[in-house]
């Protein structure tokens, strides 16, 4: 039998340390247009929608799934739904 580790806010936080000196970094780059267009849009996401690609860019997403205490499922339809969002046509 398989003992999993409970995850509590305290561990989502501590993996979410660093994020915003990341967010916060990302236009300290030559970009050109179109990139500085997604990194408007990335950052006219939702806080959740923000922390989780900073998650993802982290960690696998079983662990994310284990710290949101969801599905992966779920972790992978919402990271579809934020592709979208960035990557608009």
């Amino acid at each position: 039998m398989k003992i999993y580790k409970a995850y509590t806010n305290e561990d989502l936080l501590n993996h979410l340390r660093g994020s915003k000196e990341v967010i916060n970094g990302l236009t300290d780059f030559d970009l050109d247009d179109e990139q500085l267009e997604v990194v408007n849009r990335f950052k006219k996401l939702s806080q959740f929608e923000r922390d989780l690609l900073y998650l993802y860019s982290q960690h696998n997403v079983d662990i994310i799934s284990k710290l949101y205490n969801c599905s992966k499922t779920h972790i992978y339809n919402k990271l579809r739904e934020i592709k979208k969002k960035l990557w608009k046509p």
